[in-house]
């Protein structure tokens, strides 16, 4: 077992377990568990095996929340940690939390890891992957969140007052796009941005009546998070996607979508997130009666009246005018 550090008077020296248990990876406590394994009870092991299968849950749950999971009594946990050389399970623990905190920086590894390929068949294998991987992500939505969940969330923003949509960064094409396609037939999405530092601005005038439907994915963005907080405060339900139960945005959702964007490219895909998007929008087409299809008609004269679109209304190109210019001063020259 390893030994406690200790200060000058002889009691335990906080700063250098801090320290020490900084130093400390995921590497290390496996190979701490290989070491130990005479000291580790049967108990103990599933207590590890816990560990090291749901990594991000031990970061984000307490000791009790986490045994109780797993069907263990929390003094596993404890005296796990203590056969690993941690003074206390808050030390080991320590070790998922750093880790998760240093997932933000995922991108370089994987893009590296991505150049690390051999020849075209090696390239072609690649995206074969990507693609295989997107459609099980695809296929895995539809699993994880059946028919019926979705149609009560759709039933929830269609009582809605107003539907502020939030997603920052990667997230942000995903909301727009509901929100592009909900205004077709309806006004009452609010599009959270932060023009000119207008975050919280957006939010200003959410309440009870409301929803807040926000996106984020691991890395997790901080607004998100601080948003679905702030909508809690004043009553109004969190609907979220995400990609994991013990995602921060989950835990404060009254209804989570749960989608996978995972790829073996070095970042994410939206491809899932967005299906699972447009099927909500289907329904809420769907349920919208006479008044979604008589704004959808109204949008489309709007825009028609903007020419938005490329057809009869747009404007004409020229090439025939430029060749009877051409044509005119070669009649001049002959």
């Amino acid at each position: 077992m390893r030994p406690r550090a200790r200060s000058a008077r002889g009691g335990v020296d906080t700063h250098a377990i801090a320290e020490m248990t900084k130093r400390i990876d995921l590497e290390t406590v496996r190979t701490r568990m290989k070491q130990n394994a005479a000291d580790i009870t049967p108990q103990m092991e599933k207590a590890a095996a816990v560990l090291f299968a749901q990594p991000d849950d031990v970061a984000l749950l307490s000791m009790r929340e986490l045994a109780t999971r797993a069907d263990l009594a929390p003094s596993t946990f404890l005296r796990l940690a203590r056969v690993l050389g941690f003074s206390g399970y808050p030390q080991l623990r320590n070790v998922f939390v750093e880790r998760l905190r240093q997932s933000a920086n995922i991108y370089s590894p994987r893009a590296a890891q991505l150049q690390r390929h051999d020849g075209e068949s090696s390239e072609t294998a690649l995206v074969k992957k990507l693609f295989t991987v997107t459609i099980a992500n695809i296929e895995q939505a539809f699993d994880r969140n059946p028919p019926q969940e979705l149609i009560r969330i759709v039933a929830l923003l269609e009582r809605a007052r107003r539907i502020y949509l939030l997603g920052q960064r990667s997230s942000y094409p995903i909301v727009f796009f509901f929100h592009y396609v909900f205004k077709l037939f309806s006004a009452k999405s609010v599009l959270v941005e932060d023009v000119g530092g207008t975050f919280a601005d957006d939010l200003r005038y959410i309440g009870a009546d409301d929803v807040l439907f926000a996106i984020s994915f691991r890395p997790y963005t901080r607004t998100a998070i601080i948003a679905a907080d702030y909508a809690a405060s004043h009553s109004c339900p969190v609907v979220a996607m995400t990609d994991s139960e013990v995602s921060p945005l989950n835990l404060r959702a009254a209804h989570t979508i749960f989608v996978d964007p995972s790829t073996p490219s070095f970042f994410d895909s939206i491809a899932a997130p967005v299906t699972v998007i447009a099927a909500m929008l289907e329904l809420l087409v769907a349920r919208g009666g006479e008044a979604a299809i008589a704004n959808v008609r109204i949008s489309e004269d709007q825009l028609n009246k903007f020419a938005a679109y490329w057809g009869a209304n747009s404007a004409p190109r020229r090439p025939e005018r430029r060749n009877k210019r051409r044509g005119v001063r070669a009649s001049e020259r002959s």
